[in-house]
């Protein structure tokens, strides 16, 4: 799925039978994530899903209410906060995989509570990508761009709402231990 991201991200033509192939990858993969966390933490999948829809409702109302604004400082710092975390998290999966050390979210016996602060700063990062998928959206329809780019915006939306699903199932397990 972030391979087919990425090739979709950085590919000068709009495909959306690409587009159509991410979304069905991904609703594989989430839909088999989803699953082992509900065996694990029975109605966690029920409060991850209430959790995204409230947090993408909340940054829509802030949004459409001018609180929140996709301003060129705004963009830049989120861009360079969502790069680290991704770098991170890319690190330090490799590392729990390699058996290098052992994973921040869960420590000996319970979780951390530096893992714990990590996963509600991914929930919130996820919810202000929100404002540039929502700003992305907003200005297309303004300017009359091409109707092809209304899988852009579809593909982005669905990219920032799985990661924000994920961190949001990441959360709640620590949360339930």
């Amino acid at each position: 799925g972030f391979v087919l991201a990425m090739v979709i991200s950085f590919r000068r033509k709009i495909s959306p039978p690409l587009i159509l192939t991410y979304a069905v990858v991904e609703g594989v993969f989430v839909g088999g994530l989803s699953k082992y966390y509900e065996v694990a933490f029975s109605g966690i999948v029920a409060q991850a899903v209430l959790g995204t829809l409230a947090a993408f409702t909340a940054m829509l109302v802030l949004y459409r209410m001018r609180v929140v604004r996709a301003t060129p400082r705004f963009t830049r710092m989120l861009m360079i906060a969502g790069v680290g975390y991704l770098v991170f998290g890319m690190v330090h999966l490799l590392g729990v995989l390699l058996n290098w050390w052992d994973s921040i979210y869960w420590g000996d016996g319970g979780p951390n509570g530096l893992g714990l602060l990590l996963s509600a700063l991914g929930v919130v990062l996820a919810s202000l990508f929100l404002v540039l998928d929502f700003d992305f959206v907003e200005r297309g329809i303004r300017n009359g761009v091409p109707q092809q780019y209304a899988w852009m915006a579809a593909f982005g939306l669905v990219v920032t709402l799985v990661w924000l699903y994920l961190e949001m199932l990441r959360l709640l397990a620590i949360l339930r231990r």
